[in-house]
């Protein structure tokens, strides 16, 4: 089973177009409001916990926030995996002044969750540089009865808080794919950092597509994974052993 994070102000409605069988989308709102200020390593080790206990075959899908979630988990349970797909993901930030910048920046965007106008809040958001110009998700306004676990998701998920990739000693043992779109510069650039992964990694530009890969081009998006789960299934790992206590 195909085990999917979606974005931040995304909802688990947004990996319909991919078209994709035996897919379970998770609502990250859900883990905000039943463990509020569940931090990621928090969340990576329980998500992995949930998973062990549904599915001896588990991949990975996950995008831009989702994706950086779907790292905590893979190094939460290296050995659960079978495989990971990162969309438009950011390895994260190496700098000290860097990381303090961003929580300071999503402390902000944190308060405007809970205090602004919705509507407001949305478009200010979606003015950013790497979505800057793309078509808003339509569920977008429906997240206004939930932004208090949007505005916890920004203080306790926030990229200045994720462990780098350089700093996890981990080469997982399964095929990971990395994807991103042709026209998102930053995160093409991005990608070649995700070969610290191991030597199963692969990297794959969907064309003519920015930031948000999933709403942009979701059949190309859906056809990449199928084909790519098709080729790299002989390299999925043994089923994850039973641990004390399952």
């Amino acid at each position: 089973m195909i085990h999917a994070l979606h974005g931040n102000l995304g909802s688990p409605a947004d990996w319909d177009a991919l078209g994709l069988p035996d897919l379970r989308a998770v609502d990250l709102w859900e883990w905000q409001e039943r463990w509020p200020g569940i931090s990621l390593e928090e969340f990576g080790a329980a998500f992995s916990e949930e998973v062990a206990k549904i599915d001896p075959e588990p991949v990975l899908l996950g995008y831009s926030l989702g994706g950086r979630l779907a790292l905590q988990a893979m190094m939460a349970r290296p050995d659960l995996w079978k495989a990971a797909i990162l969309v438009s993901t950011h390895p994260g930030l190496t700098d000290e002044d860097e990381k303090a910048s961003r929580r300071e920046s999503d402390a902000k965007w944190a308060r405007r969750a809970r205090k602004d106008e919705w509507g407001d809040f949305l478009a200010s958001w979606n003015e950013q540089g790497v979505i800057r110009g793309q078509s808003t998700p339509e569920g977008q306004m429906k997240l206004e009865t939930r932004r208090e676990s949007v505005s916890r998701a920004f203080e306790s998920w926030s990229l200045g808080g994720q462990r780098a990739i350089e700093e996890s000693r981990e080469e997982f043992p399964f095929p990971i794919l990395s994807v991103a779109g042709e026209r998102d510069e930053k995160f093409v650039r991005l990608l070649e950092r995700f070969r610290r992964l191991g030597d199963r990694v692969d990297m794959v530009l969907v064309p003519d597509c920015g930031h948000r890969v999933p709403m942009e081009a979701s059949e190309r998006l859906g056809e990449v994974i199928r084909d790519w789960l098709g080729n790299r299934r002989g390299d999925f790992q043994s089923p994850a052993p039973d641990l004390p206590g399952d």
